[in-house]
């Protein structure tokens, strides 16, 4: 748990390799650690390595597959390699399992949007809205 607070810690500094050598400690120690294996995939993201990011939500989504912010967190990872049509049955599998997620709907609609099916993207964020009005910058 050590390794795991530290990485956070540390990714919330904006310190993302530095992050990823802590959840590759926790990695080591407990193959199985879902939260290390998460975390990484958004410190992996958020450096622009969206390959290995996707890599890592894998390990997750295989550990619990029912983890909605995987599946939408490796969503992101492939629309961020324009492969939309995969973003999209990322989030549609999120927002199965959990339909009040608002950021897989938001996704969603940004990969239907960069498709250009402009209505089915303003149907999805007319949902993100819907669910959560406060929030005006989804991300």
């Amino acid at each position: 748990m050590a390794w795991l607070n530290k990485g956070n810690s540390l990714a919330s500094l904006g310190r993302y390799e530095e992050s990823i050598a802590c959840f590759d400690e926790a990695i080591k120690l407990d193959p199985e650690y879902l939260a290390a294996w998460y975390n990484k995939g958004n410190s992996l993201a958020s450096l622009g390595r969206y390959e290995e990011s996707i890599a890592c939500f894998d390990e997750a989504i295989k550990l619990y597959p029912e983890y909605s912010d995987a599946w939408y967190n490796k969503g992101n990872s492939l629309a961020s390699l324009g492969r939309h049509k995969e973003a999209i049955a990322c989030c549609d599998e999120a927002i199965k399992l959990d339909p009040e997620s608002t950021t897989a709907w938001y996704n969603k609609g940004n990969s239907l949007a960069s498709l250009g099916r402009h209505k089915e993207a303003i149907v999805c964020y007319v949902v993100a809205i819907k669910l959560y009005p406060e929030y005006s910058d989804l991300h």
